[in-house]
C-alpha cells in the first residue's frame, strides 16, 4: 500500500471542535498488555490488579479501564484508529466516519462502530474493528491529533455517497457552516468520482441542499425530510427585530406565509444536564420570551424535536396544519449530472 502523504493546510481557528478527538489522544495506549504496566512488585496478586485495571482495545493494545468508560462512543472510536494507526509499520489513512469523528462532523442514523480506512490495493474488507475500504488513487492525507485523516471535503463527499442522504447533507452543512470547506472544495471532490461511482448521485443532491445556515444535524436531517416530502424549501437563518432591538435568528423561514420553523435541540439553549433547574429554567423563559416578541410581528412558529423530524409525520402534520402545502412556488435546488451545475426543480408534487 501506498503510504499517504500529508499536508500542512491550516483551518479557521475556533471552528474546529475536536473535544472527543482531544479526550482520546489523552488516554495513553499501553501495548503488550497487562503484563508492560509497571507495579511495585511482580507477583500473580500484581498481574491480575493490573489485568483489571486495564480494557483491551484491540490486539495488543490496552488502555485504563476507568478512562476508557469515561470516553464518549466517538472517542473510544478514535482511539481505536489510535491503536491500529501505533501498529502501523507505515501510515494508515483514515476515512469516512472515524475521519467524520476526528473533524467533529457529525452524522444522521446508526452509528459506525468499526475504523473505517482507505488502501489503493486490494487488501479490502473488514477485520476485526476495522473496514478497509479501496480507492483507485490515495488522496492526500492531513494530521489532526496524530491521526492521518482524510480533509473535510473528502470526508464529507465520502460520507454522502456511502450513508443517507440525511447524513450527507448533515456533514456537508457542518464542513461549510464550520468553514473547513467549500462549495468548491466539495464540488471538486465529487467531480473526482468516476461517473457511475458508486453513491455519486446522492452524494451530488447531498451537496445540492446542503447549506451554510445548517448548524446542527437536527436542522439538516428536517430540511432533507421537508424535501422528500415536497413540502416549500425554507430560508435559513434569517434575523428578526422589533421595536426593541434584535430578537434573533430562527433556523428556518416560510416568508410567503409568514411561518418560522424551529429544531428544539439541548445544545440549542445551552441546557446541560450538569447545569441547575433554575438555570435551565431561566434558559428556557428567556427562548419563550423570544418566542413571543417574534408572534408579536404576526408570524406562527412551529417548534418540533429529534424524534418529530427522525419520524417526519408529527413535524410534517403541524407544517401542513399551518398552510404550508406540496408544490409550492419556492424550489430546491437538484445537480445536474451532465453538466455539473445545478438547477431548479420545484418541490415535489
Amino acid at each position: 500500500m501506498d503510504e499517504p502523504s500529508f499536508t500542512a493546510r491550516p483551518y479557521p481557528s475556533g471552528r474546529i471542535q475536536l473535544i472527543d478527538a482531544d479526550a482520546a489522544a489523552a488516554l495513553p495506549l499501553v501495548a503488550g498488555g497487562p503484563g508492560n504496566v509497571a507495579t511495585d512488585g511482580d507477583g500473580p496478586a500484581d498481574q491480575q490488579s493490573n489485568a483489571a485495571r486495564l480494557q483491551r482495545v484491540r490486539r495488543g493494545a490496552y488502555v485504563d479501564r476507568d478512562g476508557w468508560e469515561q470516553l464518549s462512543a466517538n472517542a473510544q472510536l478514535l482511539l481505536l484508529a489510535h491503536a491500529i494507526s501505533a501498529s502501523a509499520e507505515r501510515g494508515r489513512l483514515f476515512s469516512h466516519c472515524t475521519a467524520a469523528r476526528a473533524w467533529g462532523l457529525p452524522t444522521v442514523g446508526k452509528q459506525q462502530s468499526s475504523v473505517e480506512m482507505l488502501v489503493a490495493d486490494g487488501r479490502t474488507g473488514r477485520s476485526p474493528g476495522l473496514i478497509r475500504r479501496r480507492t483507485q488513487n490515495l488522496p492526500h492525507g492531513i494530521e489532526l491529533d496524530g491521526l492521518c485523516v482524510t480533509s473535510p471535503a473528502r470526508t464529507a463527499v465520502d460520507i454522502a455517497r456511502a450513508q443517507s442522504l440525511a447524513s450527507g447533507v448533515s456533514v456537508m452543512d457542518s464542513v461549510l457552516t464550520r468553514g473547513l470547506a467549500s462549495h468548491d472544495e466539495l464540488r471538486a471532490e465529487l467531480r473526482a468520482v468516476p461517473r457511475g461511482g458508486r453513491g455519486r448521485q446522492l452524494a451530488a443532491l447531498a451537496l445540492a441542499l446542503a447549506d451554510i445556515g445548517g448548524e446542527s444535524a437536527g436542522e439538516s436531517l428536517s430540511r432533507v425530510q421537508l424535501y422528500t416530502a415536497g413540502f416549500p424549501r425554507p430560508s435559513l437563518q434569517v434575523e428578526f427585530r422589533d421595536d426593541r432591538g434584535f430578537i434573533g435568528r430562527v433556523d428556518m423561514f416560510w416568508k410567503e406565509l409568514g411561518v418560522v420553523g424551529e429544531f428544539d435541540g439541548k445544545t440549542k439553549y445551552g441546557v446541560d444536564d450538569r447545569q441547575s433547574s433554575a438555570l435551565a429554567a431561566g434558559i428556557l423563559w428567556r427562548e419563550k420570551q423570544r418566542e413571543d416578541r417574534l408572534r408579536a410581528l404576526g408570524l406562527t412558529v412551529v417548534r418540533w424535536i429529534w424524534d418529530d423530524a427522525w419520524n417526519a409525520t408529527p413535524m410534517l402534520r403541524r407544517l401542513r396544519a399551518v398552510g404550508l402545502r406540496t408544490g409550492h412556488s419556492q424550489q430546491w435546488p437538484v445537480p445536474d449530472l451532465s453538466s455539473g451545475r445545478q438547477t431548479p426543480r420545484a418541490a415535489h408534487s
